[in-house]
């Protein structure tokens, strides 16, 4: 999973799963190409029940947040963005199949945006992400994000890889670094 910016909103994205038969969707010596209708729906499909959708709300507050994640381990670990959990006391997982439960952080880094989390759900109905390698993704290769922005359950846009390498700095700290830059 990678933070990326897409100059329209910021997310958490899975790049690209290491199990992904990359020469039936790509092509052998073809990376970039953009995916055809059946294979998105394809790659939908292997990720969409890796992603969550996460509710946090402060107690006796209307403030709350609204996001996705990923989960990362089957003993309930979801990497999410830091903004969409911090400062909350509530916060609530969803499973594509509808199962929800509670979840508390256990690993804040506000200076990436990043934040690991913990839901209590039976470990038969998770199914961690398998993740890409970072280092090796190129500009101009195929992206896809799945998600659930502005609380619209599996969602899944396409894009390309636009930069590698990029800082974003959003005024209140450190910039953040080593972004991946795509407009899916």
């Amino acid at each position: 999973a990678q933070l990326a910016d897409t100059g329209r909103r910021r997310g958490l994205h899975v790049v690209a799963p290491t199990g992904l038969d990359h020469d039936r969707y790509y092509g052998s010596d073809h990376w970039s190409h953009r995916l055809g209708a059946e294979e998105l729906a394809d790659l939908f499909e292997q990720v969409r029940d890796s992603v969550v959708r996460i509710n946090a709300s402060a107690s006796g507050s209307n403030s709350g947040g609204l996001g996705s994640g990923v989960v990362i381990h089957k003993d309930g670990h979801i990497l999410t963005n830091n903004h969409v959990v911090a400062d909350f006391d509530e916060i609530d997982v969803q499973l594509a199949d509808g199962t929800s439960a509670s979840a508390t952080v256990v690993g804040p880094d506000p200076g990436n945006d990043l934040a690991v989390i913990k839901a209590d759900i039976p470990t038969d109905k998770l199914k961690p992400a398998v993740l890409g390698d970072s280092d090796a993704i190129r500009v101009g290769e195929t992206v896809i994000a799945v998600g659930n922005p502005f609380d619209l359950e599996g969602t899944v846009t396409q894009g390309i890889v636009s930069g590698v390498g990029r800082s974003l700095n959003e005024g209140g700290g450190r910039p953040l670094r080593q972004l991946i830059q795509a407009d899916a």
